[in-house]
């Protein structure tokens, strides 16, 4: 294990995962904004512990799927309730090559949990069949509010996902 690797493995055994840190090689400062990415330094260095405060890691060794284009990860975010249902779910989807988004993943229509079509582009819930398109906006009720977006940033490693 490198030396990067073991700071990184410490920090996050002593639970600063979630806490404001010294950003590492690979996240740029975790400048990214909502539903954007910051693919960091492709160039080497190690793998960013946070994007800033309250940051959630989503690593692609636990989420293969989100290493293709149209990949999704559904998942429990602790920490992370959305606004409009209070549930800790998100939902990460790589848009395009290096572009990563994160929504909750509760339907705005009546709480339930969404998924992402990688067919149709689009996120679907599976209650009333409401569409969302990856930005969270409804194209297709009975929803009529968006999806609730995260911020993102992106390294060699996987996804970080700043928590409000």
């Amino acid at each position: 294990m490198s030396e990067h690797d073991e700071g990184r493995r410490h920090l996050l055994l002593a639970g600063v995962s979630t806490m404001a840190v010294a950003v590492l090689p690979g996240c740029s400062g975790g400048q990214a904004t909502s539903g954007s990415t910051d693919a960091g330094n492709a160039s080497g260095g190690g793998c960013a512990p946070s994007c800033g405060t309250g940051t959630f890691g989503v690593e692609f060794g636990e989420y293969p799927a989100l290493q293709q284009v149209g990949g999704s990860a559904s998942l429990s975010a602790p920490g992370f309730k959305d606004d409009h249902c209070g549930k800790d779910g998100i939902l990460v989807i790589q848009t395009a090559a290096g572009t990563y988004v994160a929504l909750s993943s509760s339907c705005t229509h009546q709480c339930c949990t969404v998924g992402f079509d990688a067919a149709s582009g689009e996120i679907v819930c599976p209650c009333h069949g409401s569409r969302y398109d990856t930005t969270g906006k409804v194209v297709h009720g009975p929803a009529q509010a968006p999806l609730q977006q995260l911020t993102v940033c992106a390294d060699e490693c996987g996804v970080l996902v700043t928590l409000p």
